[in-house]
């Protein structure tokens, strides 16, 4: 095992975890994975099964780390879409609301009250 490829090695996916602790987004996860992954295959073409086996449960952790993350962004952005759904009828319905009063021939306190 060459000693400056283990440390380049180390150094890159030590870098990309730094940054993935410290930013928590999707980019900096696939950039971990993505380390993750060529650490997996450096160990195993330098027959380290041990190491090549804890890289290959790590990337696996990462992957579903990244997907639970996404549903969880996911989640939010259908609940902010939601409100903003929620504005826009009631915006809509205030609109009708209006249009009835004034296009009625005569305002009664019922229509007064069904328009809001």
């Amino acid at each position: 095992m060459a000693r400056g490829e283990a440390k380049d090695l180390a150094a890159s996916f030590r870098a990309a975890l730094r940054d993935a602790i410290e930013r928590f987004d999707e980019p900096a996860l696939l950039r971990l994975r993505g380390e993750l992954q060529v650490a997996h295959g450096w160990y195993g073409a330098h027959r380290d099964a041990d190491r090549a086996a804890l890289a290959a449960s790590a990337v696996d952790a990462v992957t579903r780390l990244a997907q639970f993350t996404a549903e969880i962004r996911g989640f939010g952005a259908s609940r902010a879409s939601a409100e903003r759904a929620s504005v826009l009828d009631l915006g809509s319905i205030s609109v009708l609301a209006v249009e009835n009063l004034l296009t009625a021939d005569r305002i009664t306190p019922m229509r007064l009250f069904m328009s809001g």
